[in-house]
């Protein structure tokens, strides 16, 4: 989702092709050069916007509003 602004309309076409999806847990998003004992960070500092978690995450539940988004942390699981 890191270049999602790079792709037209990437959120709305993959929440379509995702059916709307009940749950949306974000992947692929931190900056993998940071060690796992710091927290996860997006990259917004290298980047920009379009590096931006939380922007991503809002345009996910506007185009998406039945959809729960969870970010994890590092290695945290997540049971429904």
């Amino acid at each position: 989702m890191i270049f999602y602004t790079q792709i037209h309309d990437f959120t709305p076409r993959l929440m379509r092709a995702l059916d709307f999806p009940r749950l949306i847990l974000p992947t692929h998003w931190d900056n993998f050069e940071k060690p796992f004992s710091e927290p996860p960070q997006d990259l917004r500092s290298v980047f920009g916007d379009p590096g931006n978690l939380d922007i991503w995450v809002k345009e996910a539940r506007r185009v998406s509003p039945k959809s729960k988004v969870v970010v994890l942390k590092f290695f945290e699981t997540y049971a429904a």
